[in-house]
């Protein structure tokens, strides 16, 4: 795996249902209540969509400014290859997210909530943590769990997301996952 910075990622369209403005909330819930633990970790947000306005509002508001950056990229590749841990706060479903397909990939691990098929993506506590829907202070808490591993636990995690996003969330095991159902 590449070498990894000690970088949080969302990365979505910003609307509604992606919910950018949660993930705002919850990096100001870790640093208001766990500043010294996360302050030397950066946290990326890429995107685009008509929720920008809202966002950069909520990072001033939340004096934020410094510590998360609002960037735009059509290939995350080459970003992901160096993040360590990719945040989705999607409401109703992750199943499939191609950005959390992405940075698995990228060997990220993940923070999301368990919504819909989102188990099929994270085993939790072992490339991952699932969060109850909405719930800011255990998405956080999950965050800081993440953060706070030693280096061989989030080389564990890294390995594991790859794993399932190369050997397990196939093209070919979904097309026989499809064609299976349909012939049921």
């Amino acid at each position: 795996l590449f070498p990894k910075k000690k970088t949080i990622i969302f990365a979505a369209r910003f609307v509604d249902i992606k919910r950018p403005l949660l993930f705002i909330d919850i990096i100001h819930y870790l640093y208001s209540n766990y500043k010294s633990e996360v302050e030397d970790w950066e946290v990326l947000i890429y995107g685009s969509g008509e929720l920008k306005p809202k966002i950069q509002n909520l990072i001033t508001s939340y004096n934020l400014a410094q510590k998360i950056t609002i960037n735009y990229a059509d290939d995350l590749s080459n970003v992901l290859s160096k993040t360590s841990l990719f945040v989705s706060t999607q409401d109703i479903e992750n199943f499939t997210s191609l950005s959390m397909l992405e940075a698995m990939a990228a060997g990220n691990a993940i923070v999301a909530f368990n919504v819909g098929q989102s188990h099929y993506f994270v085993k939790h506590s072992e490339n991952g943590y699932l969060s109850a829907n909405g719930n800011i202070e255990l998405m956080a808490k999950n965050i800081l769990k993440y953060i706070k591993l030693p280096a061989e636990e989030k080389l564990k995690f890294q390995v594991k997301s790859r794993q399932l996003a190369t050997e397990v969330h196939t093209k070919e095991n979904f097309v026989n996952e499809l064609q299976s159902f349909w012939q049921e």
